[in-house]
C-alpha cells in the first residue's frame, strides 16, 4: 500500500509538473513572438513615420514626438538582448527593411556581436524570402491606418538587389571575425 501511495504520489507531481513547465513553455513562446511582433512593427514604423507627410508635420510641430532615441533603434536592442533562436533570426532578418544609416549601421554591428550563430543564419536567409516578408510588413503596417498610405512598398523595403548586396556584406563581415567598435 505505501508503494502504491509513493507511486502515486511520485505520478501526480510528476504530471503536475510537466504540465506547468508546458504551460511555462507556451507562456515563453507567446511573450517571445510578442516581443519579436513589437520590435518589428517599430521598426517598420521607424522607417515609415519620417517618409510621411504628417509624420513630418507631426516632427515639426511637437519636436518631443521626434525627440530622443529612435523606436527602431530600441527595437533592434530588444532583438538583439536575447539570446533565444527566434530573436537572432529576427534580427538578421531585419535586414529586410530600408532603414537609414544610423539603424542600418546598429543592426550590422549587433548582428556582428552574435558572431557564429548569425552566420548560420544569414547562410540559410534567401533574398527572395526577406522581400516577401518585408513585404507583408508593410502591408500591415499600411493597414493600421491612412498615414501611410502615400508611401510605396520600397519606401520599407530594401530591393532584392540590395538584400543581395547587404547579405553579402553581412556574411563576409561575420566570416572575418570583423566586429564593430
Amino acid at each position: 500500500m505505501k508503494n502504491l501511495t509513493r507511486l502515486l504520489c511520485c505520478a501526480f507531481f510528476y504530471v503536475a509538473g510537466s504540465t506547468h513547465a508546458a504551460v511555462d513553455s507556451q507562456n515563453i513562446k507567446n511573450q517571445e513572438q510578442r516581443s519579436i511582433d513589437m520590435a518589428r512593427y517599430a521598426i517598420v514604423a521607424a522607417i515609415l513615420i519620417p517618409k510621411t507627410e504628417s509624420g513630418r508635420y507631426l516632427c515639426a510641430r511637437e519636436q518631443v514626438a521626434c525627440a530622443g532615441v529612435n523606436q527602431g533603434e530600441l527595437a533592434v536592442l530588444l532583438l538583439a538582448s536575447r539570446d533565444s533562436v527566434a530573436h537572432l533570426t529576427a534580427l538578421v532578418s531585419a535586414i529586410r527593411f530600408a532603414t537609414d544609416a544610423g539603424l542600418s549601421a546598429l543592426l550590422t554591428c549587433k548582428i556582428g556581436e552574435k558572431g557564429n550563430s548569425a552566420l548560420k543564419v544569414v547562410s540559410s536567409l534567401t533574398v527572395k524570402k526577406l522581400r516577401k516578408e518585408c513585404e507583408a510588413d508593410f502591408v500591415e503596417q499600411t493597414r493600421r491606418g491612412t498615414v501611410f498610405r502615400e508611401l510605396q512598398v520600397n519606401d520599407a523595403c530594401r530591393t532584392e538587389k540590395q538584400l543581395e548586396i547587404k547579405l553579402g556584406e553581412i556574411h563576409k563581415m561575420l566570416e572575418g571575425g570583423m566586429k564593430c567598435e
